[in-house]
């Protein structure tokens, strides 16, 4: 399960135009994309919180896959990745299990507002930033999916 932990964002970050360009029509199109993509995301981080545990995966012997994202001429080298050490599945955990439970939550409070897909689809942003930032290998990812999140939250 933790060589697909990079999947964990990618759910919501993929509802979110789905959300906007395709089901924003449809209220409960809309709603059944991003509650089933913080799902998916929910049940894969409790996948990786067990293999975290299971496989005895420490502070000192963190999991981290990535690959080059972006090479100038042997000068400059981007990588983009996740790092999964207990800490961070903990946070994927927590993560995941507030957004889905606001999701859920949502789909009565914000039953008959004229915004609703609109608001669905900026958690499904927020929560793909979120995650991003909580699986980031570098700083520069830091600093991007950061970058978001304070987006999302203006």
């Amino acid at each position: 399960m933790i060589e697909f932990a990079w999947l964990i964002p990618v759910f919501p970050a993929v509802a979110f135009p789905l959300v906007v360009f395709v089901t924003r029509q449809s209220r409960a199109l809309s709603a059944l994309v991003s509650t089933g993509a913080m799902a998916a995301s929910f049940i894969m981080a409790v996948g990786v919180l067990r293999e975290v545990l299971s496989k005895g995966i420490s502070m000192d012997n963190p999991v981290e896959k990535a690959v080059t994202w972006l090479s100038i001429a042997d000068i400059l080298e981007i990588e983009a990745g996740s790092f999964i050490d207990p800490l961070s599945a903990v946070m994927l955990l927590v993560v995941t299990a507030v957004a889905l439970l606001v999701t859920i939550y949502s789909l009565g409070y914000m039953h008959g507002d004229p915004g609703f897909s609109t608001f669905f689809s900026y958690l499904c942003f927020f929560s793909a930033s979120m995650l991003g930032l909580v699986l980031a290998n570098n700083y520069f990812m830091i600093f991007f999916f950061w970058e978001l999140v304070g987006l999302c939250s203006y």
